[in-house]
Parts: C-alpha cells; sequence; structure tokens
C-alpha cells in the first residue's frame, strides 16, 4: 500500500489524533474527512465548527463561519463532498436545492493542496482508485473510453 502524503507534521498529526478518536469507526469517510480537513492550518484549528462531535455529522454553516479563507472554503468544500456528496453552502440551499457552482473540480483542484486533496480522494475511494493507480504509474497516458485504452510511448496497446 502507498504512503500517505502530508502536507506538513501538523497535518499528519492531526490525521493521527482523529484515526485515535474514531479507531472503532474509521472508515473512508472518516478517513477522506478528517485527511482533507487537516490539509489546511484554519480548518485543523477550527474543527469544531466543521465537525459536531456530538451529533457526529458535518456543520454546513462551517462553510460561512470568519475564519474561512478562499483556500480553506475550497478544503472543506472537498471534504463535505467526500463525507457525503454535498454540494449545498447552507441549509437553505439544501431546502431550496440551489447546488453551489463552487464544488465543481475546476473551482477546487485550482489550489495549491491539489496534489493533497487527491490523496483525499484516494482515501475515499480505494475501491475504485488502487486497481488503476499500477496502470497509472506504469504507463505515460490513459484514455478512458467505452474500455480502457492504454497509450504506450510505442502506439496504442490493447
Amino acid at each position: 500500500m502507498e504512503m500517505i502524503k502530508f502536507v506538513d507534521i501538523e497535518h499528519e498529526q492531526f490525521y493521527n489524533e482523529m484515526e485515535e478518536k474514531y479507531s472503532d469507526r474509521w472508515d473512508v469517510y472518516h478517513q477522506s474527512l478528517f485527511y482533507v480537513l487537516g490539509i489546511d492550518s484554519d480548518t485543523r484549528r477550527n474543527i469544531n465548527k466543521l465537525f459536531d462531535f456530538k451529533e457526529h455529522g458535518i456543520k454546513i454553516e462551517g462553510l460561512h463561519a470568519g475564519f474561512q479563507t478562499g483556500t480553506s472554503a475550497k478544503v472543506t468544500r472537498l471534504a463535505f463532498n467526500l463525507w457525503g456528496g454535498t454540494v449545498y453552502d447552507s441549509d437553505e440551499d439544501f431546502d431550496n436545492d440551489k447546488i453551489s457552482e463552487q464544488y465543481a473540480v475546476d473551482n477546487i483542484f485550482c489550489c495549491c493542496y491539489a496534489l493533497y486533496f487527491w490523496e483525499g480522494v484516494k482515501l475515499r475511494y480505494p475501491n475504485y482508485i488502487n486497481w488503476l493507480y499500477p496502470v497509472m504509474v506504469s504507463v505515460p497516458c490513459i484514455l478512458l473510453q467505452d474500455t480502457f485504452t492504454i497509450i504506450g510511448t510505442s502506439g496504442i496497446n490493447k
């Protein structure tokens, strides 16, 4: 298994603390949520504004907390989306089915944390990623079509 990449030692410590706290239910949802929320120092410091440890759920209103920056909001949105598919910025938006365009990949991944965001996705979807990873690193490019076509340096291989 590949080692998880961390932004810094504080990120790794945060992740390990959350793993210890939730060792009885350390599933892909918890792993990806706490990994991603741990990427940014603002979201780490304000974890109680983003996650309700008593009710065991995300706090959508944390997206609008005073500590949020453009970057920490991207971190929060990705973490919330990986937790439960959230694409709303408030309970009101949810009630009105108003999907935020801020959850689009081009909005979230356009950030210095993109490499670490990918790590969070890999934690959330290991069954889809782990089988593909060895293929991806062994050839320069993969095109996804009806069936997988792998393009190597010498042409198309089927």
